[in-house]
């Protein structure tokens, strides 16, 4: 039995292949706060959001579009100074 991927639109063989979407944990755990399984104040959320900020910390370190992406920032930083009241 063959499914369809949504976001390839390549064939997945079903028996062989797993398929699973990939969740940040920060956004397992703002759901599951949410959610109302954990307390709104949990340090997992806390937590969780600094990992989050970590990691794309630790993306754009090692991205060779490392200067590129510096660059859009400080734009867009530098725009939404100007546009401030």
């Amino acid at each position: 039995m063959m499914l369809w991927s949504a976001f390839t639109a390549l064939p997945c063989i079903s028996n062989s292949i797993v398929m699973q979407k990939a969740w940040h944990w920060r956004t397992v755990v703002d759901w599951l706060a949410s959610e109302g399984r954990i307390p709104p104040d949990s340090p997992l959320i806390d937590n969780a959001h600094i990992l989050d900020s970590m990691n794309l910390a630790l993306q754009l370190r090692s991205s060779l579009e490392k200067g590129t992406v510096m660059h859009y920032l400080h734009q867009l930083e530098h725009k939404s100074t100007a546009s401030s009241p």
